[in-house]
């Protein structure tokens, strides 16, 4: 946002000159292309003429801004004029646009972004002259939409807003610890995300960025940017130099953050009015301007939460809450420029000289850091399996899938390496996996790396641990923590319900319920019988099994299978038959037959068992009388005989009993026993 004014990250470090990083930064991006709608919106019926060709040469104009900054890797075009947009409401917010308009900017293929500007009659209403929320697609300007007005200049800032930059402030700092820094928004004189006035008076239109403020948007190459881990000199290029082959920034971490930035900005070429303290129109008049360039020292946004005693403490001259950078100065009404042999001491009490300045050649600095005797500190490590965990809405974790070729497919875990932090920075950071030491991050911070990965080969429990070390060479270890990997399994079927068969001596059926129809279900290791039949009615499947064998347990294996080939583990079935007794009718090679010998009166003789062989009764078994060993016929008795038999036939037997004292002796009837084969 532009208040109105009165006045019109694997990176090498080194010690010395060369050094590269990463900002939590990364690589320039490569050129992007934006797209800019325009739409009139009259607030209560009040507009201000808006045309295509003027809003195409604004756009034109902020376009030849981004151009010159960044060296052509951001450019916008104007793509279109809406019909004016009449809301029910007065709109003045940025964040009102959409509800308003019902316009929502989508880029055309080929741009990364489109970006809607609404355009309302100046209002004193709005305490702004244009407003934007950061890395949004909606800009709001308060009037200023004509040639030769401010309008080109707030719609650059606003737009550095829509790409993620805040604004760039100023801050008078205390010079002993603890620093202390008082900031004032928009105080940065050399940044068009503060106070830059050559923005309203250049024509082809000059809007600069700060160097932080250019690997913000992503278009310094990683040889433009340097780490201050440990004391030594430092050379920096001007920030807008070519061919100079040094850093362009050079950043100072605290605490695991980036927190201060160092530059230099001569005031040569299109950033020749930085030393201006009056830049005139082309009418004659000026707008007074605050001199800002040379060697500059900015403090950045940090979050502080375990460091906060080693970051600057910023307070406020304003209700503004700081989140953008602020430009160490002197004091607020001054001229932005430090002299050569500036020292400054930071917050971790590190001092920074600025020991030399040549727009052709460079600068140099110094930074002396304070001594470091806190190894890094350690919090709850929490890896996690980052590669898909479910197949058809079945939840798992670790879950080893197979892929398209049948083959497994192991997970792939992510191991955070933020439960490493330091007061200063962390050099390198070790993984363990399994007591072995996988892999190695150098400066994961200033490289972007926040996590490591891990693809497992195999079924397992891996167990994780990091060895982290700074730059003083004091090293720590996390606890290790656990993550478990295994086949997938799909879930087993709703249901499954054995039942006995026609025979529930010797067959029996599985009716299978699967909770999904597309899944296939197969019988395998059966301990007896023989498959008969698979039937598939009401997405219900029933297998049925014969020729079991008598008197004997039945188990098998049920198993489902999906289309790729997973497996849901296996289900155990079970199935006890009927018993298979026998009788004095039927019996069965190798079972025993007890015979039915019936219930006597006390006295009786003994009994004997014979069978008909040829024309002759041969005596098989005899037995004498005993009590009833069940207990059920107290007051008889009964006779015990046992036979097995070894091959099938047919057998015709009676009963002989013998005299006793008391009873005299008989002969049964002869009765008739078939012995087969199961």
């Amino acid at each position: 946002m532009i208040r109105r004014r009165n006045t019109i990250k694997s990176l090498l470090i080194a010690i010395l000159i060369s050094i590269y990083l990463a900002n939590g930064a990364q690589a320039a991006d490569p050129i992007r292309q934006y797209q800019i709608d325009v739409v009139p919106i009259a607030n209560a019926g009040v507009t201000m003429a808006v045309t295509e060709e003027v809003s195409r040469q604004i756009i034109s104009q902020a376009d030849s801004a981004f151009n010159d900054a960044t060296g052509g890797q951001i450019r916008f075009t104007f793509r279109k004029l809406h019909p004016t947009s009449f809301p029910d409401t007065v709109i003045l917010s940025s964040g009102e646009i959409q509800k308003a308009t019902g316009l929502i900017p989508v880029p055309d293929p080929g741009f990364d972004k489109a970006i809607l500007v609404g355009v309302i009659a100046n209002t004193s209403a709005a305490k702004f002259a244009g407003q934007a929320i950061l890395g949004g697609n909606y800009i709001i300007m308060n009037g200023g939409w004509t040639l030769n007005s401010t309008g080109p200049g707030v719609l650059t800032h606003e737009l550095g807003h829509s790409l993620g930059i805040s604004h760039a402030n100023s801050a008078v700092c205390t010079t002993q610890l603890p620093i202390v820094c008082e900031h004032s928004e928009y105080g940065d004189s050399s940044s068009v995300m503060g106070t830059y006035v050559n923005k309203y008076v250049s024509n082809p239109l000059i809007s600069r960025f700060s160097a932080t403020e250019l690997d913000k948007l992503k278009t310094l190459p990683i040889e433009s940017k340097a780490i201050a881990a440990e004391s030594g000199d430092y050379k920096l290029a001007p920030v807008y130099s070519k061919g100079i082959n040094l850093p362009k920034v050079l950043y100072i971490p605290i605490g695991s953050e980036l927190t201060y930035s160092v530059e230099y900005r001569p005031p040569t070429g299109n950033d020749s009015s930085l030393s201006q303290s009056q830049i005139f129109t082309p009418s004659g008049t000026y707008y007074t301007n605050t001199p800002s360039h040379g060697l500059q020292l900015r403090i950045l946004p940090t979050v502080g939460t375990q460091f906060k005693d080693s970051q600057p403490t910023l307070t406020t001259v304003s209700d503004y809450k700081f989140d953008g950078t602020a430009l160490i100065v002197s004091t607020f009404k001054a001229d932005q420029v430090q002299p050569i042999g500036k020292v400054f001491t930071l917050s971790d009490g590190s001092t920074l000289t600025f020991l030399s300045a040549d727009p052709n050649t460079g600068a140099m600095v110094r930074i002396q850091r304070s001594l470091d005797k806190e190894p890094p500190i350690v919090s709850d490590l929490q890896p996690r399996w980052i590669t898909k965990q479910w197949i058809e809405s079945h939840p798992g974790r670790g879950n080893i899938f197979k892929g398209s070729q049948n083959e497994w497919e192991y997970p792939i875990a992510e191991i955070p390496l933020d439960a490493i932090t330091d007061n200063r920075l962390i050099k390198t950071i070790q993984i363990e996996v399994n007591g072995q030491v996988v892999g190695q991050i150098d400066q994961p911070m200033l490289n972007g790396i926040d996590a490591y990965t891990f693809k497992s080969t195999k079924p397992d429990t891996f167990t994780f641990k990091l060895i982290g070390t700074d730059y003083a060479g004091l090293t720590t270890t996390t606890a290790t923590a656990s993550l478990t990997s295994s086949y997938f399994q799909m879930v087993k079927p709703f249901n499954i319900q054995v039942d006995p068969g026609k025979d529930p001596k010797t067959s029996l059926t599985v009716t299978v319920v699967p909770r999904i129809e597309k899944n296939n279900y197969v019988l395998e290791n059966l301990s007896s019988g023989k498959f008969i039949s698979r039937v598939t009615e009401d997405g219900n499947i029933e297998f049925t099994i014969t020729d079991l064998v008598r008197n004997q347990k039945f188990t098998a294996r049920l198993i489902g299978t999906d289309e790729v080939g997973h497996d849901d583990g296996g289900s155990k079935i079970d199935y006890q038959p009927e018993a298979t007794e026998c009788t004095n009718k039927q019996c069965f090679v190798g079972y025993q037959w007890n015979i039915e010998t019936g219930y006597w009166v006390p006295g009786v003789g003994n009994l004997t068992l014979q069978e008909r062989v040829g024309t002759k009764w041969v005596n098989i078994q005899t037995a004498k009388p005993i009590a009833d060993p069940k207990g059920i016929m107290k007051k008889s008795v009964t006779f015990i005989m046992k036979v097995t038999y070894q091959k099938a036939g047919k057998h015709t037997y009676r009963f002989s009993m013998g005299a006793s004292k008391k009873y005299s002796g008989l002969v049964l009837k002869p009765f008739t026993q078939v012995v087969s084969t199961l």
